[in-house]
């Protein structure tokens, strides 16, 4: 029997949003795949980072050049 059930991982442990309907103590094999993120941390590419414990300043910079450079046309 096998099926898919989300949870959130903490640290070794993950918290499953349901019960599995296995009894507890058995033995299991575990497939961890990441879902997107979903709300505010998932409004740019940079909110994948948010996990990390200090932004890379090379990453702050190219941020801050994009936030404050307008859209150039390209000539054809």
């Amino acid at each position: 029997m096998s099926s898919v059930i989300h949870g959130i991982i903490h640290g070794k442990r993950i918290e499953l949003e349901s019960d599995p309907g296995i009894a507890d103590g058995q033995t299991v094999a575990v497939i961890v795949t990441p879902l997107p993120l979903v709300g505010a941390k998932a409004t740019s590419a940079a909110g994948m980072l948010a996990h990390l414990p200090e932004p890379d300043p090379d990453l702050e910079a190219v941020l801050r050049e994009t936030r404050s450079t307008p859209c150039r046309e390209v000539e054809e």
